[in-house]
């Protein structure tokens, strides 16, 4: 899938990378065995309209759900079991997976390859799951509001750097999203939020910071009022949002943009390259790894929470802060970009 998205091949090799794919997934499919089979009356111009399986059900929720629903969704103590289904990757990938037994019609093919996307999108996120979840969990404090926070998890030179940090945090997190202040850091910021806002569907994946052609006229036709409002949260400016507004996906968007315009080396490198140099992590991002020590912020989607890592010599993670919710996104920020070579000082 990175290669697909790398946009480093030709349209023609990027169709048959896309075509391969779907065929390797329409293996998988096979593996599983057609014995259990139901019939499918869609394609009976007669047949009475029939009730929409479990899996397409599921499928179709976890197209249309965005994550902003993860990010503010994972702070409520009584979700419901559909919603934490939507968001268990390894639950999605096996309806896709179960799904492609019933990819039969004339338009098998694009099936195949939209089914295939998010298997293995899932399977991604699944492992990303997997590779983080032997690290236990500590009590800490919130550095945004001081109250105990069970789920973070921190070293203790990170303990040592957010004690420190207390007294300065609303300064730094201030520079952080002043860096966005300009034309191309309010596209940034902009595109930002609507990949957060946008259904995945409409977002897809790419490589590049800024949101594809494609996303773009999709939500021009099917989502103007979620267009309309990151537009004017963006004209507004990175820090006016930062310190007025009330919207906890905006001041992600603006710190995660102020991040974006300090790793990259040039407005072209903004526009063209790897978003966050390859060293953020995101759902709705496939970029190149960047070197293997570096440090990176990651999210992991199906806990929504935040992670700061780096790998040791031996290739396996360390990871330095993990934890859910805004407070923690602003404490992993902050870690992380004491972490960046930067072009010029940001405190």
């Amino acid at each position: 899938m990175r290669r697909i998205h790398a946009d480093v091949e030709r349209e023609e090799n990027a169709r048959l990378l896309s075509t391969t794919l779907a065929l390797i997934f329409a293996l998988l499919v096979l593996a599983q065995g057609v014995s259990t089979l139901e019939e499918d009356s869609s394609s009976n111009a007669l047949a009475p309209s029939r009730v929409m399986r479990a899996d397409e059900e599921l499928l179709r929720s976890w197209r249309d759900s965005t994550l902003a629903d993860v990010v503010l969704g994972m702070n409520h103590e009584h979700k419901s079991s559909w919603s934490q289904l939507v968001r268990c990757s390894s639950s999605v990938s096996a309806a896709a997976l179960r799904e492609g037994r019933y990819a039969s019609d004339p338009c098998a093919m694009k099936t195949l390859q939209d089914l295939s996307t998010i298997f293995f999108t899932c399977n991604v996120a699944s492992m990303m799951l997997s590779l983080f979840s032997d690290v236990e969990p500590s009590s800490s404090s919130d550095v945004m509001t001081g109250v105990k926070r069970k789920s973070s998890f921190l070293t203790l030179d990170t303990v040592s750097f957010l004690n420190d940090a207390n007294d300065m945090q609303a300064e730094k997190l201030a520079s952080l999203v002043d860096a966005a202040e300009s034309e191309v850091g309010q596209t940034a910021f902009r595109d930002l939020i609507l990949s957060f806002k946008l259904p995945r569907s409409a977002v897809g994946i790419r490589r590049v910071l800024l949101l594809s052609r494609d996303s773009n006229t999709n939500a021009t036709k099917n989502y103007a009022e979620i267009l309309n409002a990151a537009h004017e949260s963006a004209m507004r400016g990175t820090t006016f949002e930062w310190e007025t507004g009330s919207d906890p996906i905006h001041k992600v968007s603006a710190v995660l943009a102020g991040l974006a315009i300090i790793l990259a080396n040039d407005q072209t490198s903004i526009r063209k390259g790897d978003a966050f140099a390859g060293r953020v992590m995101l759902p709705f991002l496939e970029c190149s790894p960047s070197e293997n020590r570096a440090t990176r912020l990651g999210m992991v989607e199906e806990t929504g929470e935040w992670i700061v890592f780096n790998n040791n010599s031996s290739g396996k993670p360390r990871v330095r802060f993990r934890g859910s919710g805004f407070g923690a996104f602003c404490e992993a920020a902050l870690l992380f970009s004491t972490q960046i070579k930067r072009r010029h000082e940001l405190f």
